[in-house]
């Protein structure tokens, strides 16, 4: 992630040459980046390959068990098991995907928005209009310091987490320069430990 940090931030077609502005001078004031869009599918990768992540045990044991068994015992259990992951595993990665699609937060990135996150550390998200789009877009969001439960840098984009599940992605070339991108997830995660540390002292 340094190494994608370090380089040019791509803005658009154009490339923009990175800033050696330190990430100190983020530090206490507002952060604002480009305005951009995603599509929700974005959301929908995003959240698998977590998911897959985490889980990936859960699936790999009993499918490994099957093959083994099969192997061993009864040639039938490769059936049962071929069924698992070429029928079973492909459905419901379908109908997850469809689940994240219609989102609320992934159906909004549809729409142009920019993210301003304060002095106070309180995030915003200024939604405009689609280009030759009668669709009204969403109203701004307002993601209070105390509400985001996690950011971190995934791939090239920036993913804060909110409000019991909820997700914000935030593509590292919609800031300035990567000491930007630095600053604004630094902010959020010292909110976050400093929320923590709160809670464990009561």
């Amino acid at each position: 992630m340094t190494e994608i940090l370090k380089r040019n931030v791509s803005t658009g077609a154009e490339d923009t040459e990175v800033s050696s502005a330190p990430a100190d001078a983020y530090q206490t004031g507002v952060i604002s980046t480009a305005r951009f869009s995603l599509g929700p599918a974005v959301h929908a990768r995003q959240a698998i390959i977590r998911k897959a992540a985490r889980f990936w045990m859960a699936a790999a044991l009993p499918l490994g068990a099957l093959v083994v068994g099969g192997m061993v015992y009864d040639i039938r259990l490769l059936f049962v098991g071929a069924v698992l992951m070429f029928v079973l595993f492909p459905a419901l990665l379908f109908f997850g995907w469809y689940g994240i699609l219609t989102r609320p937060w992934a159906v909004a990135s549809l729409f142009p928005h920019e993210v301003v996150l304060a002095s106070d550390n309180e995030v915003t998200v200024e939604y405009h209009p689609m280009e030759g789009r009668e669709s009204a877009p969403p109203e701004d969001l307002v993601i209070p310091c105390g509400s985001v439960t996690g950011c971190q840098f995934v791939g090239r984009n920036l993913i804060v987490c909110y409000g019991g599940g909820r997700e914000l992605i935030i593509p590292l070339s919609a800031f300035a320069e990567p000491a930007a991108a630095l600053a604004f997830q630094r902010r959020l995660e010292e909110g976050v430990e400093s929320v923590n540390r709160f809670n464990d002292d009561f």
